[in-house]
């Protein structure tokens, strides 16, 4: 069975754009454009089709759109869409970024057949450069928030409908969310006119199957050959997150992190004592990634986003705790069970000006 086959014995996914008439013109958080371009409206929905005529909207979705570059317009003959490849737009930083976390992705760089495994694990490294790209890119936002109007993130409604209001221009549209146990990603690009309406129907990018978490606990085999249901019942739902300033000691508190938790994405803040309590419930896989926003990041030596692609085992923490790399200073701390530590620290005034 091959990767198309695959989806499409399963479902129809359909995502609906339409771009009425515009009411209004907003843009998203940060300081709007200088000059203001056409109104336009974008409204779209998110839901599996089935073949029974059943209708199931997305659950746990994101609609992220991106600004990439201007629709000219003089009032008379002179419109066109520039397509100006800078990387000073959150679109194009954003498929600059995606594009380089794929080439440099030695599993999927290698050809070979595509059977069904290998088509699931070209999705989910897909899904995951997604995710990177993304992250990295909302990071960009929120140093730059003159630019911030360029990135709009909305949650869908519990039907799947969600609504956004976007000058003329070009657009890079992603979507990430779960539909009929699958985790799926919807990625199109546009060219966005004044006054025109949009339709669109089509299947994901990119899916892949959700782990049927409770069938593994009854089939997982214990070293004496016998399901662990017991473990199951007992495995920790919870560990803490903990954040310390690499070169004092003291916590970090009250900053953005984003973690990868098993498939899901997650957003919190820490909290007064730099922590933050994580529910991993039945996560799969059973590992997580994180990336601290607006600190220095301790486990390397450049102020960069390297740290986001460690990988951390949640059993492992579980077990008896993980202590990240700390290369600014010589504070530490002890492997304690249920507990991440990493360390951080606040960045310089140099550090700032060149971001």
């Amino acid at each position: 069975m091959t990767f198309g086959s695959l989806f499409s014995r399963k479902l129809l996914v359909a995502l609906l754009f339409v771009w009425p008439a515009a009411t209004r013109w907003v843009t998203g958080a940060g300081a709007e454009p200088r000059q203001r371009a056409a109104k336009n409206n974008l409204q779209g929905r998110v839901v599996a089709k089935f073949p029974d005529g059943r209708i199931v909207p997305a659950t746990s979705a994101k609609v992220y759109v991106l600004y990439s570059s201007e629709y000219v317009s003089d009032g008379f003959r002179n419109r066109y869409f520039t397509h100006h490849p800078t990387l000073y737009t959150a679109g194009n930083l954003f498929g600059y970024r995606y594009l380089k976390l794929v080439e440099n992705d030695k599993v999927l760089q290698v050809k070979a057949p595509l059977t069904d495994d290998r088509a699931l694990e070209i999705a989910e490294r897909s899904l995951r450069c997604t995710d990177l790209a993304l992250a990295e890119t909302l990071d960009w936002a929120n140093k730059h928030p003159k630019d911030a109007w360029q990135v709009s993130v909305i949650t869908p409604a519990e039907n799947g409908s969600w609504t956004a209001n976007v000058k003329p221009g070009s657009y890079e549209v992603i979507i990430r969310g779960i539909v009929s146990q699958l985790d799926a990603e919807w990625f199109h690009s546009y060219d966005i006119e004044p006054e025109t309406t949009y339709s669109l129907e089509s299947q994901p990018r990119f899916f892949q199957p959700l782990k049927d978490t409770k069938n593994a606990l009854l089939t997982h085999p214990e070293p004496n050959g016998k399901a662990s249901i017991e473990a199951g019942k007992q495995r920790a739902t919870e560990i803490v997150v903990r954040f310390i300033n690499g070169t004092n000691g003291k916590p970090i508190g009250d900053k953005v992190v984003i973690i990868w938790l098993g498939s899901k994405l997650v957003w919190r803040d820490t909290d007064a004592k730099g922590q933050i309590i994580l529910d991993i419930g039945d996560a799969q896989p059973r590992e997580l990634a994180v990336m601290p926003d607006l600190v220095f990041d301790c486990r390397s030596t450049r102020d960069d986003m390297s740290g986001k692609m460690l990988k951390y085992s949640v059993d492992e923490i579980v077990s008896k705790g993980i202590v990240g790399d700390n290369r600014c200073g010589t504070v530490t701390a002890a492997p304690t069970p249920d507990a991440l530590i990493l360390f951080m620290r606040p960045r310089t005034s140099k550090e700032k000006r060149d971001l």
